[in-house]
């Protein structure tokens, strides 16, 4: 059963993420598959970018992935965004897909809670999306820099 939206001010955006995954997980639906889905269509051109990747290999991403979306503080989380926005550089990754991944994601858990989505959902769920591209920005314009004193 999907539990109604949360109305407690003082519940945190995070809390409400968690809750809203833990509800879209009660519906016993492939999260990761109707996410990957929902990014390639709303993303052109990224299902060519991830067509050497597997179930498995995606799986992990979308592990990842979540694992973004419930993190307390990022902030402890530079090097590691530095590091795999520098490798998905590699693979073509432009900065728009950060962002389009993460709002397939939100997407794809709107869609599963149906009439269980509320006002304190959305709001939370932009917010968080929000947090995370700033971060993401960060680590890219790290990248550059470090790149640009490199070729200096």
């Amino acid at each position: 059963m999907v539990t109604s939206h949360i109305t407690d001010p003082l519940v945190s955006q995070l809390e409400v993420i968690v809750q809203s995954f833990s509800d879209a997980a009660q519906t016993g639906q492939d999260i990761t598959a109707k996410t990957y889905a929902a990014y390639f269509e709303r993303c052109p051109g990224s299902d060519e970018l991830m067509a050497h990747t597997d179930h498995r290999m995606r799986g992990r991403m979308m592990e990842e992935v979540l694992k973004l979306l419930m993190a307390e503080d990022l902030s402890s989380l530079g090097d590691y965004l530095r590091f795999e926005t520098k490798t998905h550089e590699g693979y073509g990754v432009e900065p728009v897909m950060y962002h389009n991944l993460l709002l397939a994601v939100r997407d794809t858990v709107r869609e599963l809670l149906g009439n269980g989505w509320g006002h304190d959902y959305e709001r939370s769920w932009d917010g968080r999306i929000e947090y995370l591209a700033e971060h993401i920005s960060s680590a890219l314009l790290d990248n550059e820099i470090t790149a640009s004193q490199f070729y200096s």
